[in-house]
């Protein structure tokens, strides 16, 4: 539905999502990188976070007739629907993290850090880093080596699993390949010959 009614919108029921394409961006300017991935934003009554619940309320509040709805800003700054700034999210960022932080803490938070935190907890929760550039909208793969890190907890946790494998010696993997490997298994198997 391009432009749901009021009505559909309070009829709203749990699993329902919404739908949204967003407009290019400083890294895909022509859309070709991102432009077939729509965001979805599922409805979760009764949740902590409730994104399609949210969009639902906002498109209630503030309706936009369907024919608007491409130059219309999901997120306006003012009545005449001036889009977010990133100056705008980073002060909004940084006013809901003082909510709950010291403010010399809270200084080190900007927008960027909020998709940080999503890679590295998409990371931890066992995502392939394929799907976390995807969900996170970054071009390379070096930016998603960058930026998701493993957390200190789940880096030891398989640190410990390592220490507690046990693996055979003839295992595949476990022997090194070396220069001129191929003369050294030669030589091997001349000198296992030569011993029988």
């Amino acid at each position: 539905i391009a432009a749901p009614s009021v009505e559909q919108l309070r009829a709203r029921r749990h699993g329902d999502y919404a739908i949204l394409s967003p407009p290019v961006a400083k890294n895909d300017p022509f859309g070709e990188v991102f432009g077939a991935d729509p965001l979805y934003l599922i409805v979760l009554p009764g949740e902590k976070l409730d994104p399609g619940g949210a969009l639902a309320s906002l498109e209630i509040a503030f309706p936009v007739p369907a024919e608007r709805r491409g130059r219309t800003p999901l997120f306006c700054t003012s009545p005449r629907l001036e889009p977010f700034d990133h100056a705008t999210v980073d002060a909004l960022i940084a006013g809901l993290v003082r909510s709950f932080m010291p403010e010399h803490e809270a200084a080190r938070y900007s927008a960027h850090s909020m998709r940080i935190g999503a890679a590295c907890t998409l990371l931890c929760a066992g995502v392939s880093t394929a799907m976390i550039q995807r969900l996170c909208r970054w071009r390379s793969e070096e930016a998603q080596r960058i930026y998701a890190r493993i957390e200190p907890a789940a880096y030891l946790t398989r640190i410990t699993e390592l220490a507690h494998t046990r693996l055979r010696p003839d295992s595949p993997g476990v022997i090194p390949a070396i220069d001129n490997d191929d003369v050294a298994a030669g030589l091997h198997t001349y000198l296992l010959h030569d011993a029988e």
